[in-house]
């Protein structure tokens, strides 16, 4: 049965025939091995941070982190969980690069944490030279850039990537290191997983018209695995299904939709006066996770709001942490930024539903 594209956004949900050929094996699909480094499949995102932050302390004690004043503020509890100084760089909008950091090549850290953004590649290699030469350990994260960046940096110690942002998977994460990741043992997901499985399958049958499905509530079973996963996150390994999920998925296809949407929506935004994309084009080489834009005045929270009324749930990246400390330039991104749908779960019709809606709220302002 089809899949009704008349709400747009948020959660993914889960439509594959999971019930044919699986095995208790957990396979890294080809498209995701680094034959340079060894690599781990994980639960999430900061399962990946705490067990690189856990094998770097094998071998020294970690006093400080420089990170990005950018960025998802539950990415920093595995550091603050240890009570690890953070210092932040900022970053900020460019008008020529789009997002530009700006690190202190004279600052001293044990760990120099970076990242790219939105699929569009800023980081400097020869900046990451220079603190792996001086002795910083070098951590990337590769979530936003996994399909922009062919190859990891022979400059990065270690570098990870949260793969349930560009999937339908219930858990999913990689890590991959320069050298052994030694033998510690990860344990199996944890049984709360099963909340996100049954939230994603209601939500199936819901775009399906399978039944009655009250949407509330598998935006609870969301809510609730979310819950979980912010507190009891460690040292857990990818859950089975996902790891399957992810060795049947097309990543050609991934990469030419998204591309293809994002450029649409690239060329349909020169007619909308209130809304400016961070960066100028979508360049070939580049794999967006979104398409993000920058909507100033104070229009931006109800831009959300208006886009809403035609389900379409555009989200911002990101709540700012009232652990990071922001210059006026980086609270600047906080709180303008918008991020465009362009996955691989729609086509140019519903990129032009996206315009449409954007044109109309344009209207209304000017």
């Amino acid at each position: 049965m089809k899949i009704n594209l008349s709400e747009l956004g948020s959660e993914y949900w889960l439509d594959e025939n999971i019930s044919i050929g699986l095995s208790d094996d957990i396979i890294t699909p080809n498209w995701l091995q680094c034959s340079s480094m060894s690599s781990l499949l994980l639960f999430s995102g900061r399962t990946a941070i705490d067990f690189i932050l856990s094998d770097i302390e094998k071998e020294r004690v970690i006093q400080n982190a420089y990170m990005p004043s950018y960025c998802c503020g539950s990415m920093l509890a595995p550091f603050l969980k240890r009570g690890i100084e953070i210092q932040y760089y900022d970053v900020v909008y460019d008008s020529q690069f789009g997002i530009k950091p700006r690190i202190d090549e004279n600052v001293d850290c044990d760990i120099l944490f970076i990242l790219d953004y939105f699929g569009f590649i800023i980081s400097d290699s020869n900046l990451l030279k220079y603190f792996k030469n001086k002795g910083s350990i070098v951590v990337e994260d590769r979530t936003h850039s996994i399909f922009s960046k062919s190859s990891i940096s022979e400059f990065v110690h270690y570098s990870f990537a949260s793969l349930r942002k560009w999937f339908g998977v219930l858990s999913g994460a990689i890590i991959y290191k320069q050298g052994n990741l030694g033998d510690k043992e990860v344990l199996c997901a944890p049984s709360y997983v099963s909340l996100k499985y049954d939230a994603m399958k209601l939500k199936c049958n819901y775009l399906k018209n399978i039944g009655y499905v009250d949407k509330s509530r598998y935006l609870l079973l969301f809510s609730q695995f979310n819950q979980n996963l912010y507190s009891d996150y460690c040292n857990y390994s990818i859950d089975i299904l996902s790891s399957h999920i992810l060795n049947a998925i097309d990543i050609n296809h991934l990469k030419e939709r998204r591309r293809e949407n994002a450029f649409f929506l690239c060329e349909g935004l020169s007619e909308i006066r209130c809304i400016k994309p961070i960066f100028k084009n979508v360049k070939e080489d580049v794999c967006p996770l979104f398409l993000p834009v920058l909507v100033e005045n104070g229009l931006r929270d109800k831009l959300v709001s208006f886009l809403k009324l035609y389900q379409i749930y555009c989200p911002i990246h990101w709540q700012i942490s009232d652990v990071v400390k922001l210059n006026d330039n980086t609270r600047y991104l906080y709180e303008n930024e918008l991020s465009l749908l362009c996955d691989q779960r729609y086509g140019i019709e519903q990129m032009r539903t996206i315009l449409s809606a954007l044109k109309e709220f344009d209207s209304k302002i000017y």
